[in-house]
């Protein structure tokens, strides 16, 4: 038999990142983007399924924005 739990492990993920940019010119600009290389557990890679590496990466697209605005608020003080 087989039996389906979630549980709370840390799972190591290593992505690239792409931030955004604005217009320039010609240059149409691009919105922010991440782009995961490899999940792992325990250093072991395990396989995502596109929903969940969706997920993922709108949550670390979610962190760095929190990030950046925290950055500028203690920027602006």
């Amino acid at each position: 038999s087989t039996y389906k739990a979630y549980l709370e492990l840390a799972v190591y993920i290593d992505y690239d990142y792409q931030p955004e940019e604005a217009p320039q010119g010609a240059y149409p600009g691009c919105s922010a983007e991440v782009t995961i290389n490899s999940v792992q557990i325990q250093g072991q890679d395990i396989g995502l399924t596109s929903s969940e590496q969706e997920e993922i990466k709108a949550e670390i697209l979610e962190h760095r924005t929190r990030c950046l605005q925290v950055e500028e608020l203690n920027n602006g003080q």
